[in-house]
């Protein structure tokens, strides 16, 4: 069974396609949510991401498997949230105070 989440880390880190910034928006551990993308990629057979040193990108795998994770925790829990809004195009918000 699919854990939920480990589909947050998917989608966080597919959206970012930055570990770092999916680890900060998500409040864990960079080497936590590499963990999860790990064992997710292991129950499901198949590898989400194509990872450099420098450059991560969603594999054709992970493209399929991006939709039907969204809407997994869509229809289970709500998400995305106000509290946790969803970045479709991949780039970090910015937010300014306003004064």
């Amino acid at each position: 069974m699919l854990d939920l989440r480990q589909l947050r880390c998917f989608t966080a880190v597919a959206e970012d396609l930055h570990f770092g910034r999916a680890a900060h928006r998500l409040g864990m551990q960079p080497s936590a949510l590499g963990r999860h993308i790990k064992l997710l990629e292991e129950h499901i057979g198949a590898q989400l991401f194509v990872r450099t040193t420098r450059h991560v990108a969603l594999s054709e795998d992970g493209a399929v498997f991006l939709s039907g994770a969204r809407a997994v925790l869509l229809v289970q829990t709500g998400w995305p949230n106000s509290s946790a809004p969803a970045r479709p195009y991949g780039r970090p918000r910015r937010y300014c105070a306003s004064a």
